[in-house]
């Protein structure tokens, strides 16, 4: 008995020293290596005027400027209020001669602090704006807010169903309706509501620098 377990036992002393430093790796590649060799949820959501992504480090974020030549970067509260993270984009997006425009939502997509669904129409307006396309809107991790704003997009600019930039953005951009819930029935709830800011005349809009 003792011999037929034996090399059971070797085995698994060779594979758990093997497991844990897969384990490890794994981790790292996810919360410290890949965002500086991927850029964070990125997509394409019409080739060659909008594109999304969660929020890019400093590497990422001029590769992927320089390479789609991108012109406006919207902001949906990517990182906080004065962190490094927003100086370093604000930097990059000056460097590169990016406009750029902060608009901050709820972090599961539910519009501003005080559930105004107006941010919304002003992202859409900046988004649908040749003179600003390419177009990189972005919120932390691409997945809740910018979503959000896709589906928007998608339904009220270029008239696809609802159900398509959903689904993309389940299948390809990590977005899950079961954790987050709340994001679709906001939209149900305001989507005729910015439709028709929408179709209000363009007002000025607040750049920030």
């Amino acid at each position: 008995m003792n011999h037929r377990r034996r090399p059971r036992r070797s085995r698994l002393l060779i594979l758990l020293p093997l497991l844990v430093i897969s384990l490890c790796g794994w981790a790292i590649w996810q919360n410290a290596v890949r965002d500086y060799v991927i850029p964070r949820n990125f997509g394409v959501v019409e080739q060659g005027r909008v594109y999304r992504s969660g929020y890019l480090t400093p590497r990422m974020l001029r590769k992927v400027l320089t390479e789609h030549e991108i012109r406006t970067i919207v902001d949906l509260g990517g990182s906080e209020p004065g962190s490094q993270e927003q100086q370093h984009e604000a930097a990059v997006a000056q460097e590169l001669g990016v406009a750029r425009f902060e608009i901050r939502l709820e972090g599961d997509g539910t519009g501003d602090e005080d559930d105004d669904p107006a941010p919304y129409a002003r992202v859409l307006r900046i988004m649908a704006d040749p003179a600003n396309q390419p177009v990189l809107v972005h919120c932390a991790a691409g997945a809740q807010r910018t979503t959000g704003a896709v589906i928007l997009y998608e339904h009220l600019v270029l008239g696809r169903p609802v159900l398509e930039p959903l689904m993309e953005s389940i299948e390809q951009h990590r977005y899950d309706p079961r954790d987050n819930p709340d994001l679709l029935a906001y939209l149900v709830e305001h989507i005729d509501t910015i439709r028709t800011m929408l179709a209000q005349p363009t007002s000025m809009l607040e750049h920030n620098e």
